[in-house]
């Protein structure tokens, strides 16, 4: 009789494992759904912010006078260096100095041949991208100016 409530004992413990082992891995798959999805998270709202940032940087390139005080009175903390435009912002994507960015967006603008002798076309690259130099996202636009100055930038 003895032996029996010994034999029973044991294939409750048995279960009882196989249990926890079935909720501790379910658990652990759980976790990483959540960091997954976490992760995703952010980067979506990194790209999202990204898109508006260099969309308004194109939208200034449209109405942009050809000076760099210019542009650099619309992006607050920005530096102009040639025919490239930087600007720095922080985690909550709020301006701040390129040393102290998380995120970095830089607007290389250059002049092309225009189809009319009078206008330039002004073509820019806009690109956001983490400190770290991975990129978030890419904007290249072009915009023909008939009111700018004909012998460049």
């Amino acid at each position: 009789m003895r032996h029996r409530l010994q034999r029973r004992s044991n294939l409750f413990l048995m279960e009882i494992i196989l249990a926890i082992l079935f909720f501790s891995i379910a658990s652990a798959v759980c976790i990483r759904l959540f960091a997954r999805a976490h992760v995703q998270s952010e980067e979506t709202a990194a790209l999202n912010h990204a898109v508006l940032i260099a969309s308004g940087a194109a939208e200034a390139l449209e109405t942009w006078d050809g000076t760099p005080e210019s542009m650099e009175a619309l992006f607050p903390e920005s530096i102009w260096d040639e025919n490239t435009f930087l600007a720095g912002y922080d985690s909550d994507w709020n301006a701040c100095p390129l040393s102290e960015a998380v995120y970095r967006m830089s607007a290389d603008i250059s002049e092309e041949e225009a189809p009319s002798p009078e206008g330039i076309l002004l073509c820019g690259t806009i690109a956001v991208s983490y400190s770290d130099g991975k990129e978030i996202y890419t904007l290249t636009t072009q915009c023909y100016r008939t009111d700018l100055r004909k012998e460049g930038l």
